[in-house]
């Protein structure tokens, strides 16, 4: 039987062995560290496939604002902010921005001072576009004109101002203060789709660390295995 098992474990790697090898290289390119440079770095559309679309804004548009102040359109885009006097005109780059995330925008909205609140896993900034300054909205200080890391020192993930008194930022990992947790959610269990995807991610094993390094490791690991058993067997023959 350890003889037969053996035999068909030979078998199966040496036929699934690409396979396996394209999995694990192609792993690493969805999450951090390699994941950054790929999204940072522009490529055309391969010929036949769904991106390959004539429309210039095709997987590349994320919101639409209009701005009453300085009476134009905005776009937020993944090639940053554009503006518009009207709908037929020709966007326009916004050089002054706020830092975004290359996974987009998860807030942008008006405070009361009529100024924007962009916020992404980069951060949350305050965009006075008239002046031509962006802050951040938690030190008050000047706004890194660069992208930066997906994930900032703090990632938002939502904003109201719908709640009298004081405004709401919610952080994807901490969420928010402004909001006591009802008791009744401090002891429901966890999904199993969420528990399927903490595993997926390793976060279940080594905590928010595995976001940056676990696919990274694991993918490693495979290619590891699959490079020293080629070498064991060539060897033994």
């Amino acid at each position: 039987w350890t003889r037969l098992s053996l035999l068909w474990h030979d078998k199966l790697g040496r036929t699934t062995i690409i396979l396996t090898l394209l999995v694990a290289v192609t792993g690493w390119c969805l999450r951090p560290p390699v994941m950054i440079p790929l999204a940072l770095t522009k490529t055309p559309a391969l010929p036949g496939t769904s991106l390959d679309s004539p429309n210039p804004w095709h997987d590349k548009l994320r919101m639409v604002r209009y701005d009453d102040m300085c009476g134009d359109w905005l776009l937020s885009t993944s090639e940053g902010f554009y503006s518009l006097a009207s709908p037929d005109a020709v966007p326009v780059k916004v050089e002054e921005a706020p830092p975004v995330s290359v996974m987009g925008l998860n807030v942008w909205q008006k405070d009361k001072q009529g100024n924007w609140l962009a916020g992404s896993f980069s951060g949350l900034f305050v965009w006075d576009r008239q002046q031509g300054w962006v802050t951040d909205y938690f030190t008050g200080e000047e706004a890194e004109d660069t992208a930066g890391p997906p994930f900032g020192k703090f990632a938002v993930s939502g904003y109201s101002a719908d709640f009298k008194g004081k405004e709401c930022v919610v952080e994807y990992y901490e969420g928010t203060d402004a909001l006591a947790q009802p008791g009744e959610l401090s002891t429901q269990p966890m999904s199993l789709w969420n528990f399927a995807l903490e595993v997926h991610s390793g976060r279940v094993f080594i905590g928010s660390v595995a976001t940056y390094v676990f696919v990274f490791l694991v993918g490693g690991g495979c290619v590891w295995c699959l490079w020293t058993g080629y070498r064991v067997r060539k060897g033994n023959k």
